[in-house]
């Protein structure tokens, strides 16, 4: 018996239904196989790849949030040791695990160009303030970090520059900076605000006098590692804070080259020039 009008028109209707639900499930499941999970959140491969690809744009000048910091302890700083105590005066304090020490052994890892800064609190009428940055590691326990050096703490860096220069530059065996195990003292001075302490930079050395260098292939390597992040790193708060040195204004649309965060100790007192090892 031949079908009416209206049940071929529902047979046709309920044919549709069944394509459409087929499509729809094919292009679902097309679709599930183009998708991956980021942080917890389904999303395309195109959409990851992107994440990936520009991850770190807009955040640069957040890179110090990151950068333990390992400084003088001084009678206007700020920070607490880990037990609540404030640290001493004339200690080492590092930020990262809140701990201090005397003196510190630790590598070199690199040392920023130099640059201008805007003064902070009494210094305010002396003008923009030179310094410099150290990046290295806390040999024990392997720990990075960073340090400011201005003022009457450049002249000891210089030195200890001058001191590593034979061996860095050495044509029959040269020793990278990052090898040499630095000692970092302090020692106190008086100026016209109070005191104050010099770094000291001591090249390790045994009872006969020869240098000691690190020789753990593991530890030069975390080391070597780490270097690059660590310039980005550096490279990014300088281009943040420097300033003009004569008018003191904010360089914003300078670019900071990975090259110009290099070796190069600038003496302030030369217009800028590099001083020579």
């Amino acid at each position: 018996m031949a079908k009416s009008g209206i049940e071929q028109c529902r047979d046709t209707v309920t044919r549709l239904k069944n394509n459409t639900a087929k499509s729809k499930e094919v292009v679902e499941n097309k679709l599930e196989e183009t998708r991956v999970m980021v942080q917890g959140l389904s999303v395309g491969k195109d959409v990851a790849e992107f994440y990936k690809k520009n991850a770190k744009v807009g955040f640069e000048n957040m890179a110090t949030e990151s950068l333990p910091t390992l400084k003088v302890t001084e009678t206007n700083s700020k920070g607490e040791l880990e037990n609540g105590n404030r640290p001493k005066i004339g200690y080492f304090y590092y930020t990262k695990d809140k701990s201090e020490f005397k003196e510190i052994e630790v590598s070199i890892m690199n040392i920023s160009r130099g640059f201008y800064v805007a003064p902070l609190g009494k210094e305010n009428d002396s003008g923009p303030k030179f310094q410099q940055i150290i990046s290295g590691m806390i040999i024990e326990g392997m720990k990075p970090f960073i340090m400011y050096v201005s003022g009457k703490r450049l002249n000891p860096l210089w030195e200890l520059g001058k001191e590593l220069s034979p061996f860095i530059k050495s044509k029959e065996s040269p020793v990278p900076m990052m090898a040499f195990k630095i000692i970092l003292s302090s020692t106190q001075y008086k100026h016209e605000y109070g005191e104050s302490h010099y770094i000291n930079f001591n090249v390790s050395k045994n009872g006969e006098g020869n240098i000691q260098l690190i020789t753990d292939m593991a530890k030069l390597g975390v080391i070597r590692e780490g270097i690059d992040w660590m310039n980005e790193s550096v490279a990014s708060i300088i281009e943040s804070t420097e300033v003009d040195k004569n008018t003191g204004n904010l360089i914003k649309n300078k670019t900071v080259s990975y090259e110009e965060v290099s070796n190069a100790f600038v003496d302030p007192n030369e217009g800028g020039q590099d001083v020579p090892f």
